[in-house]
């Protein structure tokens, strides 16, 4: 049927091509003894349309000839370049006596579709006239990257800086051959997308990033990203990219909105990797799928946005230019449905400028045979916005129910609030804005969790009176907070006080203990001595401490780490590794940062407008729809997840043992687990904790 796509199964041929041999990625062409033929970009098909092929059927045999064009492949070809070839042969069975064959002209010794097994094709000479336009083609864009390393002046010097330039220049020059061999409108690079080193406009690809498979491994319903660079060989207008369905065998498929795409954009910030203000500099942030919100005048350095106030962002991503031999750092989320069959899916994403095809690259997302189970520790941010302080205080709940919807899609499990117990309207009753809150929280699946109330100021009270009020205060809430599901009421003590602060501290502390509430603040490693008996909740400055934190459970309470570093600060890697294992390995119960959303979440989008602190800011308010993310956010929710493989693995190894099932996999992995210290290459760790998952869960008959 010449509609099937599925010829494979029956009597046909198979072209492989892979232009400039990159070892990885195909353009496969099928066509069977019916002339019935498909292309397929790295696994992906449809039907063929611009070849011209004819099939010649005899008595005992079949043939074909088929003359594909450039443009079906994709690419370009000059004398003497060299692409990866194969040539299958398929015969379908007629039955016993009769079994199938396959010859390649390339045999792999496995299955077809095997790139680093291909043989080589060379391109000879072809006509005077052809190889004419060739030379005039790599000599047009060799002059091009010339002019381009000698008078490249988009950028501000203090941007690009010398090092960024002679950077830039040394890796034009050696992506030059590559650039004018095939003339391919665009490249696409791989980068780590949990990474502290930055994406520029001026970045350049290295050779070896080229050509990359996109590739995902996660949970059911977990969020996990990946990254490329898309780089520019001429101008690009209208670029949109897509991913086509993706598809693990003839009879899984997820569908393609499983993966989201956003652009990474560079906007200037007053700082950058710390949250003092040193200046104006350039910076990779934004995740955004309309590029449009946010500009750069990059000889002004300063930034220019289309909106006033708050911005909303497009739901899918729209179309943008992109310069010649310029870099766009695009961020992939994998968000594999929460019915995902466990398999491994392929698919394709292809890169259009104009509506032309101008680059692709396979996609590969494996969706692991357990789900991801809740992280042993907690997690919380300081959240300032309160619908008290704003014009319309319904409006701003519906922010918020937004905002903690992203908190809580970044493992926020303990999200805190700066509300008492005010009421939601002038004339509403006591505690009525907490009551949405709570509303709130139980819609986004929050149960079982502390209230942490921010702006109590617990610690300045002396007298008895004052001790009176602040004992019976802990004592309402505790049992308003125990009447709506929450475990437990902490209220906040006097911020980051010295030595002499916690000792007046000291009493407030005990009376709200007598009353039935807790205390948490933000504290130097000096308080353990001073009040680690009365603080339930000490949220410790900076490196992580595990003596510290040893000596806290040790008196009953619970430690939390913050400014490790401080929120908003643009180090993604950083964040995953100190709020992920390092944070579990050191002890501490989990990581309580400041804050979500700048010290005035209403001037989040003016990193300019403090004196001498910087906005702490992991996402950016918008008028509708979610809020825009950050690498830095996406880093951070990477640590919570590495907490969250750990738990799955505690919670198999806990299975197992409960069962009496205590083999060599189990006391392999118990070794095992107390050598990690965080320190180690974290992608790998996450698979290490996969792999052992998969092992004791099919082991032990889970």
């Amino acid at each position: 049927d010449p509609a099937d796509l599925n010829i494979w199964v029956d009597d046909s041929v198979e072209i492989f091509f892979d232009p400039g041999e990159s070892r990885s990625r195909y353009v496969q062409i099928m066509v069977n003894a019916r002339g019935a033929a498909v292309i397929g970009y790295s696994g992906v098909y449809e039907k063929l349309v611009n070849a011209q092929w004819e099939v010649r059927i005899e008595k005992t045999s079949w043939s074909l000839e088929i003359r594909v064009p450039f443009e079906a492949i994709r690419a370009n070809a000059m004398t003497g370049d060299r692409w990866g070839f194969n040539v299958y042969r398929s015969r379908q069975s007629r039955g016993d006596d009769d079994p199938a064959e396959q010859q390649a002209w390339s045999p792999t010794g496995a299955g077809y579709r095997e790139p680093h097994l291909f043989g080589s094709i060379i391109f000879g000479r072809a006509s005077q006239s052809t190889d004419r336009d060739a030379d005039d083609i790599r000599k047009k864009l060799s002059n091009e990257i010339d002019a381009a390393m000698a008078n490249d002046t988009r950028w501000h010097e203090d941007d690009i800086g010398p090092e960024g330039a002679a950077e830039r220049v040394t890796r034009l020059a050696a992506l030059n051959r590559r650039i004018t061999r095939l003339a391919e409108p665009a490249l696409i690079a791989h980068t780590e997308a949990i990474t502290d080193d930055p994406i520029f406009p001026w970045t350049v690809p290295a050779r070896e990033q080229l050509d990359p498979v996109i590739t995902f491994a996660a949970c059911a319903d977990e969020f996990e990203p990946a990254s490329f660079n898309l780089f520019a060989t001429r101008d690009l207008d209208n670029v949109t990219i897509e991913v086509s369905d993706l598809k693990a065998g003839d009879d899984k498929t997820l569908p393609a909105d499983s993966i989201d795409i956003r652009q990474v954009l560079c906007w200037y910030q007053s700082g950058w990797a710390h949250v003092s203000r040193d200046g104006r500099t350039l910076v990779p942030e934004l995740l955004v799928r309309d590029a449009s919100l946010f500009g750069i005048d990059a000889k002004a350095r300063r930034n220019v946005l289309s909106f006033k106030g708050f911005p909303t962002d497009s739901a899918t991503l729209k179309p943008f230019d992109l310069p010649e031999f310029e870099t766009r750092q695009i961020w992939l989320t994998f968000h594999p449905p929460a019915d995902a069959v466990p398999a491994t899916y392929f698919g394709q994403l292809l890169v259009k400028a104009d509506g032309k095809p101008v680059v692709s690259a396979p996609v590969r997302c494996t969706v692991y045979p357990f789900p991801l189970e809740p992280s042993i520790l907690d997690y919380s941010l300081y959240y300032r916005l309160r619908p008290s302080e704003t014009d319309d205080p319904r409006a701003t709940m519906k922010r918020m129910a937004r905002e903690l919807r992203n908190q809580v899609e970044h493992g926020i499990n303990m999200p805190s609030t700066y509300i008492g117990s005010e009421p939601l309207t002038k004339d509403g009753p006591p505690f009525e804005t907490l009551e949405a809150l709570t509303e709130i929280y139980r819609d986004l699946g929050l149960k079982n969790h502390p209230l942490i109330l921010v702006t109590t100021a617990v610690g300045r009270q002396q007298s008895a009176e004052e001790l009176k009020r602040i004992r019976e205060m802990a004592t309402k809430y505790a049992a308003w907070a125990k009447r709506h599901g929450y475990s437990d009421v902490y209220f906040q003590g006097i911020d980051e006080g010295n030595q002499e602060t916690l000792r007046q501290e000291r009493l407030a502390f005990q009376a709200v203990n007598e009353g039935g509430g807790k205390v948490f603040v933000a504290c130097n490693v000096a308080f353990f001595d001073i009040v680690g008996d009365v603080l339930n909740m000490p949220v410790i400055a900076g490196d992580l401490r595990p003596e510290l934190a040893e000596k806290v459970k040790a008196a009953g309470h619970r430690p939390f780490s913050y400014a490790n570093p401080q929120a908003g600060v643009e180090l993604p890697a950083t964040f995953r590794r100190n709020y992920g294992i390092r944070l579990w390995a050191a002890g501490y119960d989990g990581g309580f940062d400041y804050e979500y959303q700048g010290h005035h979440p209403d001037t989040a989008y003016d990193d300019f407008e403090s004196e001498g602190w910087r906005n702490h800011t992991m996402a950016y308010p918008t008028a509708e729809g979610p809020p825009i993310d950050t690498r830095q956010w996406e880093g951070w929710r990477e640590g919570v997840d590495d907490v969250r493989y750990l738990s799955t693995l505690l919670k198999a190894l806990a299975a197992s043992e409960q069962a009496g099932q205590n083999g060599m996999a189990v006391s392999q992995t118990r070794t095992w687990l107390r050598t990690i210290d965080g320190d180690e290459d974290l992608t790998r760790l996450r698979q290490e904790f996969a792999h052992r998952i998969i092992i004791l869960n099919r082991r032990f008959g889970r």
